[in-house]
């Protein structure tokens, strides 16, 4: 018997405490319904769960936001149902105008109800909102402050390369022999100079530049990658290699045009929006939806608020095609004997010596401005001639009667300015200002004009487009819709089985834990 430790009792003592201790977790795991309450209860577990709340909560916001989705296009398609609605009647009312039945009063009085419609039509397309969002006003209010007098917002062309295994902190030493190729019209070569990284070829190709004069382009290194960026209005021209290849620094041949956001062309401007359908990032779709107002269908006309302009009107611009002759090569070409007319000037470019393009096109302006001639103004542009008209006039290139235009790189023929947001020369509309924006009383557009049979039939055919356009805009926002429907299914999927996979890992068993 030992008087000091009493071992039985201490053995008694263990049990009871792992007992205690045993019993409290078990209580602590059906009071909670979950197996890890706290990361001491299975490590791994806890880290591996949480990581599927993270996408579990991310699937269902994911499906939310794939609803709201769904209800924001249903606002959209549900106004244009309206719309269509009312273009269905314009065509009626067109038609019952087109019948020579109908007296001047009786189509005064169609024309009241085809301006009213009209507006209704500019009153949903300005006024359709989901979430404080115009839908149907070709985002307008999202370009508003990236606008002006200007014709949009104009993102440079740019040139990205691919990535090379050249880096400065790697120090990898690359030799480029014997490349040569053009940038933009400049000759560029890259012979047996060691390049530690691909800054020290976009050096090289952007001193190149310079010492030609060349400001059209600008050579950077980004990333590992050579990136050529335009100025405004500017191409990037990278042509093929004569000697080498240009994958050696991670490029291709090819011309990459600036492009233009926001602009006030014919094209009819859009509403995007981006909807987050996924729990990762990238896992996005986006959204168009058109200008759905008056004047983007066709079937009303700006004017300047004083009712005396007809729509935005481009110009009539003849290019010809780039001639071998530039300033920076100072190539000297001969034009001999080409006589010609442009507008009814008669042009001769005799056995003078041109330097280059420009000088052709001095002297073609030369003739025009002798002649007092003001309908066409004569430019030199990226080694072409362009021939610009007048506000309402057309470009007329006359036949050569000796010599070819193609030594000067034009052709004959004639080219009339284009009017944006109308539809053609045989649309005709109401002399005054009858339309407004749907939500003031002032009028600033001009409606399809009903006043004879002529200007009724024509009504009806831009109906016919404008009924055609709506439909088009419609079944592309059904699309949408059905395609977000699938969407949620598929998340909805995802979220309930990852649910199930995480409740095995957190949630308690009671029958185990009991």
């Amino acid at each position: 018997m030992r008087i000091n430790h009493n071992i039985a009792a201490l053995n008694t003592y263990r049990q009871l405490n792992s007992a205690s201790t045993a019993q409290g977790k078990s209580m602590e795991k059906l009071s909670s319904g979950l197996r890890i309450n706290k990361a001491g209860d299975d490590a791994a577990g806890l880290a591996i769960s949480e990581k599927m709340r993270g996408q579990i909560r991310g699937l269902d916001m994911a499906s939310k936001n794939s609803q709201d989705g769904i209800s924001m296009l249903q606002t959209a398609e549900g106004a244009l149902n309206e719309t269509h609605d009312i273009l269905q009647r314009m065509k009626e009312l067109a038609t019952q105008a087109a019948n020579d039945t109908n007296t001047t009063d009786d189509r005064g009085e169609i024309q009241k109800e085809i301006n009213q419609l009209t507006s209704e039509i500019n009153r949903i397309g300005n006024t359709t909102e989901f979430n404080t969002q115009k839908l149907l006003d070709g985002g307008e209010v999202q370009r508003a402050s990236q606008t002006s007098t200007s014709t949009g917002t104009t993102t440079p062309a740019k040139v990205e390369g691919t990535e090379v295994d050249a880096t400065a902190a790697a120090a990898l030493d690359f030799t480029v022999t014997n490349l040569d190729f053009e940038v933009n019209g400049t000759a560029i070569s890259l012979d047996s100079d060691a390049y530690t990284n691909i800054g020290d070829v976009a050096t090289a190709i952007q001193d190149a530049l310079t010492a030609d004069g060349n400001t059209d382009v600008t050579v950077t290194a980004e990333d590992d990658k050579l990136v050529f960026t335009a100025a405004e209005g500017k191409n990037v021209e990278i042509g093929a290699a004569t000697t080498g290849s240009l994958s050696d620094i991670g490029i291709e041949e090819g011309t990459t045009e600036p492009t233009t956001a926001g602009g006030t062309g014919a094209s009819a401007e859009s509403f995007s929006a981006t909807l987050q359908i996924g729990a990762n990032k990238g896992q996005a779709f986006q959204i168009d939806i058109s200008d759905m107002r008056a004047v983007a269908l066709g079937i009303a006309q700006a004017t300047d608020g004083s009712g005396a302009s007809t729509g935005t009107t481009t110009p009539a611009k003849v290019e010809g095609t780039e001639v071998d002759a530039t300033a920076a090569a100072a190539l000297d070409f001969t034009v001999t004997n080409l006589d010609f007319e442009v507008n009814g000037t008669a042009i001769s470019l005799d056995s003078d010596a041109y330097t280059n393009i420009g000088d052709v096109a001095t002297a073609i302006q030369d003739a025009l401005t002798a002649d007092g001639n003001t309908d066409v103004t004569v430019t030199a542009e990226d080694d072409k001639l362009v021939f610009t008209a007048a506000e309402g006039k057309n470009v007329e290139i006359g036949a050569a009667t000796t010599g070819s235009l193609s030594d000067i790189g034009i052709e004959e023929g004639t080219t009339e300015p284009t009017t944006a947001g109308g539809t053609g020369a045989s649309t005709v509309f109401t002399t005054d200002p009858s339309v407004t924006n749907g939500t003031a009383s002032n009028l600033g557009e001009k409606a399809l004009d009903v006043s004879t049979h002529a200007n009724a039939t024509n009504a009806i055919e831009v109906l016919d487009k404008a009924i055609a356009e709506v439909s088009g805009e419609r079944s592309k926002l059904g699309a949408y819709q059905n395609r977000l429907e699938h969407t949620i299914n598929n998340l909805n999927t995802s979220s309930e089985n990852l649910t199930a996979a995480e409740s095995r890992i957190r949630d308690v068993d009671y029958a185990l834990a009991a």
